[in-house]
């Protein structure tokens, strides 16, 4: 039986969010909106587009915890692939 090293599964797992931010701000130079991609995903908050739930996610807007701000490196695999479609970009460019 092959057994895969702990480290490749951590990055199968995750997925850097660099290709999704870019991708992000070339649709936004084009006009595309944050609140456009929530919308596609679904993503509301007192029934608004949640922007900044869009923008943590890329890290671009950083998450504050026990004081810290943290911006995100990398995502789950599955948000990774909703947020490539959201984006009307294939995952595999995305590095998914």
């Amino acid at each position: 039986m092959t057994r895969v090293c702990p480290a490749t599964v951590e990055r199968l797992e995750h997925v850097p969010v660099g290709p999704l931010r870019d991708r992000y701000r070339q649709l936004e130079a084009r006009g595309v909106t944050a609140s456009d991609i929530c919308r596609e995903l679904g993503w509301f908050l007192g029934g608004k587009p949640d922007v900044t739930r869009l923008k943590r996610r890329l890290g671009i807007t950083p998450n504050i915890s026990r004081g810290e701000r943290l911006l995100q490196t990398h995502m789950g695999y599955e948000m990774a692939v909703a947020l490539a479609k959201a984006m009307d970009l294939d995952p595999f460019e995305a590095g998914v």
